[in-house]
């Protein structure tokens, strides 16, 4: 901010007051009332045949009109000396005419200097002040001296000298200390006022600043609520588009299914059949060995439609629980059988440990072996040949869990790898999809049958030591209440 130019120093009580023409006004009457003062004087000392004193007020008459030039130019403090000088001119004339000193002393000079004292600086002030006792000097030590007579003069002459002396200068400095004492009150009044004023208008500019910040962000809520409304739209219409095509997906999955697994039990008895060598007859070795990779490949393309089916259901929620009072070492050991074949012709070695013995376990009996299967497969898969694996089950009383692991000592799985591991349709490596066979369906399947237990399942795993799954389902040993209900 640039500074304002400062004004001219004073320290007399009406220095800043503003309206300079209200003073110019009250001076031009002051102007006039002497005037006609002294036209009076002169008048009336001429009637008493006094022409030397006549010249007196005729001599103000110069004072007058350098109050008058002052007055013009907004110098008030020249106009109120000069002014002043005039009246105690009068005042000491008409004193010496027969007013007498007591009335003069007591009231006219401390009136002046009162006056004076509102517009003059304190130099000036004491200037008067003399000027005043000076005139009373006169007043005293002339008619000591014979100089005139008063007409009424019953007082002591020293005595009235001393009292009006001590009244003008005790009056003069009394009002002098008031008046400064008063204006500066006003001065502070007027300039706490305008801090006010600006503190006012700072108040009034910063609550427009916070309303136009109001209306902005009212607006940019508006903006956003509007955003939000038509994203929330879309994301229900993309919803209802994806479990439209979910939906259409698990009829075409289950149509499919069906129709390919009429046609493929029987590529697969005939298969069979031809390589037991009963219905058709004997057959060549290398007949024997296209009947075996038929039927393989086909054990294989069943259990993927059978995959793929199961997904279908549990996706669409139309799988029921078969519960029932299920013998834990019998679905470990059926599992485990299931996968012999396999781990035997890798030349692998299978561990498997049951705690406490006879433990037993509401579940669905098919489905529990088919999650041990699935992850039993993935272990004899990834293991390598001559290596190891095993399957654990233990009983937490504390917890009301039992707990499947499935452990071995194969390839691994990276961390950044293990966020996709359940997902659908997911090969965590393209190099491992060639070389290891498989649909993804596999864990998949798992995870959504032990959530449909009320379990869950966790995988430890670290790349080039093995992996470890653990199924955890709740350790339930009541009775069956209805299909898919838990008691």
């Amino acid at each position: 901010m640039s500074k304002t130019s400062a004004e001219p120093p004073t320290n007399f009580p009406l220095s800043n007051y503003s309206d300079t023409q209200g003073i110019t006004r009250i001076f031009y009457w002051f102007i006039i009332a002497i005037l006609v003062s002294l036209v009076a004087s002169i008048l009336i000392v001429l009637s008493n045949q006094e022409i030397r004193t006549a010249l007196i007020p005729v001599a103000g008459l110069p004072f007058v009109l350098a109050s008058l030039i002052f007055v013009r130019r907004g110098n008030f403090e020249w106009a109120a000396t000069f002014l002043a000088i005039i009246l105690f001119n009068l005042i000491t004339v008409a004193a010496t005419t027969g007013l007498g000193i007591h009335h003069l002393s007591n009231l006219a000079f401390p009136v002046i200097l009162i006056v004076c004292s509102l517009v003059t600086r304190q130099r000036t002030m004491v200037f008067l002040t003399l000027y005043a006792v000076g005139c009373v000097a006169w007043l005293v030590f002339g008619e000591l001296a014979g100089l005139y007579t008063p007409l009424v003069l019953k007082h002591s002459v020293p005595g009235d000298f001393f009292t009006a002396v001590l009244i003008i200068v005790l009056t003069a400095t009394m009002v002098r200390w008031l008046s400064e004492a008063l204006f500066n009150s006003l001065r502070q009044l007027r300039q706490e006022l305008a801090e006010r004023q600006l503190a006012e208008q700072k108040l009034e500019q910063d609550i427009a600043l916070r309303l136009q910040a109001e209306e902005a962000l009212r607006r940019l809520n508006e903006k956003l609520e509007e955003r939000v409304a038509a994203r929330t739209e879309q994301l229900q219409m993309v919803n209802e588009t994806l479990t439209r095509t979910a939906q259409l997906r698990d009829d075409f999955l289950a149509s499919m299914s069906h129709e390919l697994r009429t046609p493929l039990t029987t590529i697969l008895a005939l298969a069979q059949s031809l390589h037991m060598q009963t219905v058709y007859g004997s057959l060549t070795e290398k007949q024997l060995k296209a009947a075996k990779s038929i039927e393989d490949s086909g054990k294989h393309l069943l259990a993927l439609i059978n995959d793929m089916l199961d997904l279908s259901k549990l996706e669409a929620g139309k799988v029921e629980l078969e519960l029932d009072s299920v013998t834990v070492d019998e679905v470990g050991q059926a599992s485990l059988a299931l996968v012999k074949e396999m781990a035997d012709a890798k030349h692998q070695t299978v561990s498997y440990t049951l705690q406490p013995p006879d433990l037993r376990l509401l579940a669905d009996a098919r489905q529990l072996k088919q999650m041990l299967v699935n992850l039993l497969s993935n272990a004899v898969k990834f293991t390598p040949a001559g290596g190891t694996f095993g399957l654990e089950i233990s009983g937490d009383s504390a917890q009301q869990v039992v707990h499947f692991t499935v452990w071995d000592k194969g390839i691994g799985i990276a961390p950044e790898n293990l966020p996709r591991l359940f997902e659908s349709f997911v090969q965590l490596d393209a190099r491992l999809a060639r070389e290891y066979s498989g649909t993804g369906l596999g864990l998949a399947l798992v995870r959504r049958m032990a959530e449909l237990h009320g379990g869950q399942v966790k995988v430890e795993s670290e790349v080039g030591a093995g992996s470890r799954f653990t199924l955890a389902l709740p350790w339930i040993t009541g009775e069956v209440a209805a299909p898919g209900v838990l008691n």
